[in-house]
């Protein structure tokens, strides 16, 4: 549906249980499935960016059978089943050279599984969504790539994809799980400070009885429409 960016002193883990308009937004829509993809970004003065995009399932089950049986074992699997297919993929369209040439010296644009071990990864799992926090602090090169990305973003197309890797002949082709394209953003003008006294502690009670765990459930054959990519926002496409 949407991408916000937020900003925090500290890291936003489990927005979707935390954030209180996201959890209002996705407890009112029961039989819709979203994932919830949440980048926690170093930013200026010690503060963090939370870069949270809110992706909903689009594609009825069955159009794709390879797909709806590699997206019900993401949703029901282990967290070492999520990190090892979870597939994120980035193009810089329009970069100057202080981004492009970070890229290239890391070894260039290329997919990468990030919870192979690169960064660090969260994920939360509810009734009808999976939260994925991934923590850009825990990687010398990520920070270092995505701070150069910021310090020019108003001059930076970047286009990304997330894609769930079929490792098995029944399990391909793959599709992709969501795209979506930044459009020479500017960050202070969009970025929304948030109060964190606001942040729920834990579960909601409307939360407690469902299945957090790795064992969630999808919403039954037909009553949510692959997954789509954010709805754009200001300086998002």
């Amino acid at each position: 549906h949407q991408a916000r960016l937020f900003k925090t002193v500290n890291p936003l883990y489990n927005a979707a249980e935390k954030l209180p308009s996201l959890r209002a937004f996705i407890q009112a829509h029961p039989l819709h499935f979203f994932i919830v993809y949440n980048r926690i970004v170093p930013y200026k003065s010690g503060t963090i960016m939370n870069v949270i995009s809110l992706l909903v399932r689009k594609l009825p089950k069955g159009d794709d059978p390879a797909f709806d049986r590699l997206f019900d074992a993401f949703v029901t699997g282990t967290e070492e089943f999520r990190n090892t297919r979870l597939k994120h993929l980035c193009s810089m369209r329009v970069a100057p050279s202080a981004v492009t040439g970070a890229i290239w010296l890391m070894g260039g644009e290329k997919p990468v599984i990030i919870g192979k071990g690169y960064i660090e990864q969260k994920q939360y799992v509810g009734n009808n969504f999976v939260e994925i926090d991934v923590d850009v602090s825990t990687s010398r090169t990520a920070k270092m790539i995505v701070g150069k990305v910021i310090d020019n973003v108003t001059s930076v197309v970047m286009e990304e994809m997330l894609v769930l890797e079929g490792q098995s002949p029944d399990e391909l082709p793959e599709r992709p799980l969501a795209a979506w394209r930044w459009l020479q953003i500017n960050v202070d003008s969009c970025i929304i400070d948030l109060d964190e006294s606001i942040l729920s502690e834990g579960p909601s009670p409307e939360m407690l009885g469902r299945q957090t765990s790795s064992e969630a459930l999808l919403p039954a054959a037909g009553a949510a429409p692959a997954v789509a990519s954010p709805r754009p926002t200001t300086g998002a496409s």
